[in-house]
């Protein structure tokens, strides 16, 4: 029989074990390393394309869903988690200069969504005085299914400073 003592000590720990499952429910997971790095390689392979202005290598990211290890999906992706439409608006209003240059800056694994940052700028261009000439920034969101694209929106543009600092953080990788 458990005497009065051990069962009174017993309740508080009784009552942190069992928030103990709803604390871990709560916790945040830090993604796998391995996922983040796949991730980042679509993402910069889907930008590559589309300063490439390959059309069919960027859609193809969002049509040709394979599995972690290659395979393809074809035909088992639910439609309504792809939004190919939208990414075709994106493709056809940014990076189609032919006399730009553009590059990827930053990618931020944003829970498994990705923030991508890229520069762009003209072949030509010098800032200027009146501070004309500068590079523009575009901020997009990939929103990933797996190590898949599902959705990409535009967030915002801007002209940057060269060289990438915003509020003394340098961006270039």
């Amino acid at each position: 029989m458990i005497s009065r003592r051990y069962a009174l000590a017993a309740l508080p720990a009784t009552a942190v074990l069992a928030s103990c499952k709803e604390a871990r429910a709560c916790s945040p997971e830090l993604i796998n390393p391995r996922k983040a790095g796949l991730q980042e390689a679509v993402a910069r392979d889907i930008f590559q394309a589309w300063f490439m202005r390959e059309k069919e290598a960027f859609i193809a990211h969002f049509k040709d869903w394979k599995t972690g290890d290659g395979e393809s999906l074809k035909g088992l992706v639910a439609p309504e988690k792809v939004d190919v439409d939208n990414a075709l608006i994106l493709f056809s209003k940014f990076f189609n200069g032919k006399n730009q240059i553009a590059s990827v800056a930053t990618v931020l694994n944003f829970g498994g969504d990705l923030l991508v940052d890229c520069h762009e700028r003209g072949r030509d261009d010098a800032i200027q005085s009146d501070c004309s000439g500068m590079p523009q920034g575009h901020l997009f969101m990939l929103e990933m299914f797996g190590n898949n694209a599902a959705r990409m929106s535009h967030i915002k543009s801007r002209s940057i400073p060269m060289g990438g600092y915003v509020s003394g953080i340098n961006f270039n990788g």
